[in-house]
């Protein structure tokens, strides 16, 4: 993506233009035509189509080309989700996001919320999280790592009464 600019006080703006060798690049300006005449609806879907058609080519012959092309679909796949809408001025596409939204805390969680749930799709965090939620026998008390999250309630409730929370202390 090249540098990012303010088109007014509420719009950003950039342009999506990964560095690909000659094949690739009219590849993903192909791609970009086809985004371009596509209903809104369908242009993820499209986008989802090429990143499958190129996943293809996994533990096989696989080219700095193929990998660079295959990263560049997936970062704007990412940026899509995150909010990011598709523009088209001539042969190029320009991603544009509302300015105030950068400062939005609704709207940055809810970006934070898609990576998330991304990584709890991956085997090897599913059985990281199971394993450390699994109770252990220690001293013969069983516990995990939900041992280390404390009752809302009680937190609630102290907040409201004014009780000592916690104690904090600095550490050098």
């Amino acid at each position: 993506m090249k540098a990012i600019s303010f088109e007014n006080d509420n719009i950003v703006s950039a342009e999506f233009l990964p560095k690909l060798n000659n094949e690739y690049n009219i590849k993903f300006k192909e791609l970009v035509t086809k985004i371009r005449n596509a209903f809104p609806t369908n242009k993820v879907e499209i986008i989802r189509n090429e990143i499958a058609e190129y996943e293809k080519f996994e533990g096989a012959d696989n080219s700095i080309d193929i990998l660079k092309y295959r990263a560049s679909l997936n970062v704007l796949m990412d940026l899509h989700q995150q909010g990011w809408l598709f523009d088209f001025s001539s042969d190029e596409l320009r991603l544009k996001l509302e300015n105030y939204r950068n400062s939005d805390k609704e709207h940055i969680r809810y970006r934070l919320n898609l990576e998330r749930n991304a990584q709890f799709k991956i085997e090897s965090i599913k059985q990281f999280i199971q394993y450390m939620e699994k109770p252990k026998n220690v001293n013969g008390h069983f516990i995990s790592v939900k041992n280390l999250i404390g009752n809302t309630d009680t937190l609630i409730q102290r907040i409201t009464t004014g009780d000592k929370i916690c104690e904090p202390y600095i550490q050098i």
